[in-house]
């Protein structure tokens, strides 16, 4: 043998590029929507469907997201132009 060592790469550089990796697949998923199919299950309203200019009060407080109408869950409440509303609580 002439006593020359093997070149390679350094398990550090192939850690990093394994983390690079994951994080371009994690980036991916968020850029083209796929993580969106974990949050898509629409929940009842749990106040009231009501119009903006009607949840406009000081306190009332708009939730965001589309909700399922409390009186006819085929419905969301976007589909009828309103938004999940909690009326505020008068002292």
């Amino acid at each position: 043998m002439d006593g020359r060592k093997a070149q390679g790469l350094p398990i550090t550089v192939i850690i990093i590029a394994a983390l690079a990796l994951i994080v371009l697949v994690v980036l991916m998923i968020i850029f083209t929507g796929g993580i969106g199919r974990f949050g898509r299950q629409i929940g009842t309203c749990p106040f009231e469907c009501k119009t903006v200019a009607e949840c406009s009060e000081p306190g009332d407080i708009s939730l965001g997201g589309d909700y399922k109408q409390p009186d006819d869950p085929k419905k969301t409440c976007k589909d009828d132009n309103k938004i999940c509303c909690r009326k505020a609580v008068e002292p």
